[in-house]
C-alpha cells in the first residue's frame, strides 16, 4: 500500500490523471454505504456530492478479534468471521479518505487529503457512507507481531515488545469486539456467488490461502516477577506469507 500510494503520488505514473476520485483503502478496509444508499453504489454516491467538495474523510468502524485465540480458518469468510466491532466510531487523523483528483492539493499521507482552492473538505455522514476497518484475526495472530521487525519502531524496546503487544491487547484491543455488527454479514451470499464465480470456493480457496495460515502455540515465560514480570512469546511456526 504505501508503495502504491509513492508511486501514484510521485508523478511518475500516469494512472491517477485518469482518474476523477481517488482513496488509499488496505486489503482489511471497506467502504460501506449505509441508509437509502445501500442500495446503490460508490459512483451513485460521489455523482451525487456537491462540486465544491474536494475530499470527504470516512469515520470508521474498527472490528477485532471476535473472541479468537487463534486464527479462524483462512477460507472463512471475514464478514461472517468477524461481526464484532467497538462501540464508537474512529473520527481521528488515521481514518482514510476518497478525494476529487483535481481537487486536491498532491497527498502527503494515505489518510487524508487537502483540498485546493475552491474546494472544501468534509466528513462523510455517517448514515451514508462508513469505512469498515478488520484489524486483527486472533490473540495469537496480534501477538506474533512480536516476531516481525518492521513494526518495531525503538530496538531498545524489542527485548520488551512482546510485552507491550500483550498490555495493549488487554487495555485496547479486546475492546473493538464489544458490539454486534452484522452489516457486512448480509452480503454473505453474493460474496459467495462471486467467488464460485472465480473458481474460488471450496478446496481451491483453501489451497489458495493456506500459505497465509498461521500456525502454533504461545508461550508465556514469565522472569524476575519482582521486575515488571518481562513476559516473552514464540510462535513455533511463522506463516509463509503476511496476512492482516
Amino acid at each position: 500500500m504505501q508503495y502504491l500510494f509513492l508511486v501514484l503520488n510521485s508523478g511518475k505514473d500516469d494512472i491517477l490523471p485518469k482518474c476523477s476520485w481517488v482513496s488509499f483503502l488496505d486489503c482489511d478496509e471497506f467502504l460501506s454505504l449505509q441508509g437509502n444508499w445501500a442500495v446503490r453504489n460508490i459512483r451513485n454516491y460521489l455523482s451525487s456530492l456537491h462540486s465544491e467538495v474536494g475530499s470527504q474523510r470516512i469515520k470508521e468502524y474498527r472490528f477485532g478479534h471476535n473472541g479468537h485465540f487463534y486464527d479462524p480458518p483462512p477460507s472463512s469468510l471475514l464478514v461472517t468471521t468477524f461481526t464484532k466491532r467497538e462501540n464508537r466510531m474512529k473520527t481521528g487523523a488515521k481514518t482514510k479518505s476518497i478525494s476529487r483528483v483535481h481537487g486536491i492539493l498532491p497527498m502527503t499521507t494515505p489518510h487524508q487529503a487537502t483540498s485546493c482552492d475552491g474546494f472544501v473538505g468534509q466528513w462523510a455522514p455517517e448514515d451514508q457512507l462508513i469505512l469498515y476497518h478488520f484489524r486483527v484475526r486472533s490473540f495469537l495472530r496480534y501477538m506474533h507481531r512480536s516476531t516481525r521487525g518492521d513494526v518495531i519502531k525503538h530496538q531498545a524496546l524489542s527485548s520488551e515488545f512482546p510485552f507491550v503487544l500483550l498490555w495493549r491487547f488487554v487495555t485496547s484491543v479486546s475492546s473493538l469486539s464489544k458490539v454486534e455488527d452484522l452489516t457486512l454479514a448480509k452480503f454473505e451470499g453474493k460474496i459467495t456467488q462471486h467467488l464460485k464465480w472465480l473458481n474460488l470456493w471450496g478446496d481451491q480457496r483453501a489451497n489458495r490461502l493456506a500459505p497465509y495460515a498461521l500456525h502454533g502455540t504461545i508461550e508465556l515465560v514469565i522472569e524476575n516477577p519482582s521486575n515488571n514480570a518481562s513476559i516473552m512469546e514464540r510462535a513455533l511456526l511463522v506463516p509463509k506469507k503476511k496476512a492482516f
